[in-house]
């Protein structure tokens, strides 16, 4: 049987499928529930029509069961949870995975003792604020719970968590003044409640650490360097004469740093190295520093640490199994209150404080919070918080082969496998699908609609497939300590490169990096581009297998969505200008054809930027026959339009007018067409940021001692 080479690169194409059953469609709708508007009981209603409606399909129905009571974790209703768990266990066995997940949970529902403060007697939470990419959760409140500290359109604003008006501190984001990089990245507000120090991204992409009072006065710089690419602010010290900020230095190390916001001056407190802490607070007297750690860079798991900030002494305060986050001090500093998963599910967790020492055992405060990121505390004790949802998937279309037209609106993959799907790849022949699920790689067939996962050796994989002719596969990803484009047995997930080295190395000493890659279909070469950040070029190379020789084929100010002709004649691509290096955007787009054994380029497209928009290519794929190029594009007037469809065009490899098609695709990112020309397949985007706030929390915790 004649062997396939998949390639996992940094793109993703997509792939078809048969039209996905009632029940599936079901299952999709309750995700989107769930995941994109978060309305678990919506979701749960969903599930458990497919419980009722399609009882025969055991796979689908212990998978609905298991999201179900999953959700009703979510909303705390933990003896629910506990009976759709047991029942998935007890009742699905012969559903191995789904019902081994299910067994965890109740196991981990009933052996964890925890002291718990039930939402009955009294913790609220509510929203406060929703939206898509554009929604600021990078914010803080302001302590007299006034404010948020929030973004509008990159600027530094107020937001009324009451009324939800929006009011502008500043005048200088770059989707103000022609769209260039500088905007807001993180915030926070001083003890007083009068100023926000933030970190600013100048119109070179430079940050720096800034202040703003928030009658609008003008703001002013108060560190900056080149050795510190990044200071992000974390808390003020309580006398509002200093910040702790964490310092992301060029070396990629990074530390704890006590900023004096008069003179800019400076104090290392703490070198973490090459970790980072997801939280950071000081207690409200100013002695100590709360963070969270992991022991090294390849454990997820992080433990609560409290470091003296006048004599540097740290210790733990937290240590467990789990993984625990740290999302901020109450008000009277006698709580830490921190994210845990130990009781199954990621819940609030808080425990006492004396003297800087732990003072009891950890308690559960609210179960279900989901990957949470904290905001802060009001004085008065509210605690805010936000989510941040980027939901991937892959859907297929139908489409004429002969006139690229859809048949029938796209629609989701039939749901087997749950997750985080990207980079869609179809194999030669047009009977596998492969794509990227949270780290896994999945083969699909169309033709019986079985899935399996093909394992590797490989440490972390990274975003993208590539099929080879030959059953084989170029990955982006980690091996040990290299990093890079490997190649791998399709049907084995073995390495087929000596010594597991990559057959294209991800970094280069000049600080370059490879992406975009695609195999020649004798497997002899690699064509990728070699995009250079500092000297603002990016090149279109060719990369003999064989003897390690590179050729440039093409090069300008940026180079990206590689895709090569059915033939292997041709590649095509999409160059843009180096305003997409101090401006929002990719400016001007230009698709391209260069033939593969190098010579003159061929301009087949030109989009140009409007005075309030710009163009995207997100996507390039060819018609089987070669005779036409598809790309997938949109105009983006800021960020909050990512979440907004994209049009599919079909432009002549011999040149002439686009072609425009009637459907829109949902989001951006990689598409590509099955070898026979039946099916699209694409990957879709749907992002929703939200702020959330919790009451009560104190008044409980009172109660409890």
């Amino acid at each position: 049987m004649k062997r396939m080479v998949l390639i996992i690169g940094m793109v993703l194409l997509g792939t078809p499928t048969v039209l996905a059953q009632n029940g599936h469609d079901l299952f999709q709708k309750a995700l989107q529930k769930e995941r994109a508007e978060g309305n678990l009981e919506a979701a749960i209603a969903l599930y458990e029509r497919i419980v009722e409606e399609h009882a025969s399909d055991r796979a689908l129905v212990a998978k609905a069961l298991l999201q179900m009571g999953q959700d009703y974790e979510r909303l705390g209703r933990a003896e629910e949870a506990q009976r759709v768990f047991a029942t998935v266990a007890n009742e699905y066995a012969d559903q191995v995975e789904t019902a081994q997940l299910a067994q965890a949970k109740v196991t981990a529902m009933r052996s964890e003792r925890v002291e718990t403060v039930e939402d009955e007697a009294g913790i609220v939470t509510r929203e406060v604020r929703s939206g898509g990419y554009e929604a600021y959760i990078e914010g803080s409140p302001s302590p007299d719970g006034r404010y948020l500290s929030y973004s509008d359109s990159g600027d530094v604003a107020l937001l009324d968590p009451t009324t939800g008006t929006i009011r502008a501190l500043t005048h200088e984001a770059g989707m103000r003044t022609g769209r260039s990089l500088a905007a807001v990245i993180h915030s926070v507000f001083s003890p007083d409640s009068r100023r926000i120090a933030y970190a600013w991204q100048d119109e070179e992409g430079g940050l720096g650490l800034r202040i703003v009072g928030i009658d609008g006065s003008t703001p002013r710089v108060v560190y900056q360097h080149p050795d510190v690419v990044y200071p992000r602010p974390r808390a003020w010290f309580p006398d509002g004469k200093t910040l702790l900020a964490t310092f992301y230095r060029e070396d990629q190390t990074k530390q704890f740093v006590r900023v004096d916001v008069a003179d800019g001056s400076t104090h290392v407190l703490k070198t973490l190295g090459h970790l980072d802490s997801k939280g950071v607070g000081v207690s409200p007297d100013g002695r100590y520093v709360a963070y969270d750690l992991p022991p090294d860079e390849d454990t997820q798991p992080r433990d609560i640490f409290i470091l003296d900030a006048d004599d540097g002494r740290e210790w733990r305060v937290v240590e467990h199994p789990a993984n625990d986050q740290m999302l901020g001090w109450t008000p009277d500093g006698q709580w830490l209150l921190f994210r845990s998963d130990r009781a199954g599910t990621d819940g609030v967790w808080a425990i006492r404080i004396a003297d800087g020492q732990a003072d009891g055992a950890p308690r559960l405060i609210k179960a279900g919070i989901g990957d949470a990121r904290p905001l802060g505390f009001t004085q008065e004790g509210a605690f805010y918080y936000a989510y941040n949802t980027w939901v991937r998937d892959i859907q297929i279309a139908q489409i004429d082969p002969a006139t690229g037209q859809f048949l029938a609106p796209p629609h989701p993959l039939p749901q087997q496998s749950m997750g985080y799907k990207v980079t869609p790849a179809w194999s030669p022949d047009g009977e596998h699908l492969a794509y990227v699920l949270d780290e896994k790689i999945i083969l699909w067939s169309p033709e019986t609609g079985e899935e399996r996962e093909l394992s590797t050796s490989l440490d972390e994989l990274g975003g993208g497939i590539r099929w080879a002719p030959s059953q084989s596969m170029l990955v982006l990803g980690r091996e040990g300590s290299q990093e890079g484009l490997f190649l791998i047995d399709a049907q084995t997930g073995d390495l087929l490169t000596k010594h597991g080295a990559p057959v294209l190395p991800r970094w280069r000493e000049d600080g370059s990096f490879a992406r975009w890659a695609v195999g020649s279909p004798d497997e002899t070469a690699i064509y990728y581009t070699d995009i250079n950040m500092r000297e603002k070029i990016s090149r279109l190379m060719k990369r003999d297998l064989d003897t390690g020789q590179e050729q440039e084929l093409f090069r300008s100010d940026d180079i990206f969505l590689v895709a090569l002709s059915p033939d292997g004649k041709h590649l095509a691509f999409n160059s843009g200008k180096s305003e997409m290096y101090t401006k929002m955007g990719m400016n001007t787009q230009t698709l391209m054809v260069i033939p593969t054994d190098g010579g003159e380029p061929r301009e087949l497209l030109r989009l140009e930027p409007t005075a309030t928009e710009d163009p995207r290519i997100s996507g390039i794929a060819w018609s089987p026959d070669g005779a036409y190029i598809l790309i997938r594009t949109a105009y983006y007037s800021g960020p909050s339009q990512l979440n907004q469809p994209t049009e599919l065009w079909r432009i002549p490899f011999e040149g002439g007018a686009p072609e425009v098609f009637d459907h829109k695709l949902d989001g951006g990112g990689p598409i590509e067409m099955q070898p026979n020309g039946q099916y699209l397949a694409f990957e879709t985007l749907h992002i929703t940021r939200e702020i959330w706030v919790m009451e009560n929390i104190m008044e409980k915790l009172q109660d409890e001692e």
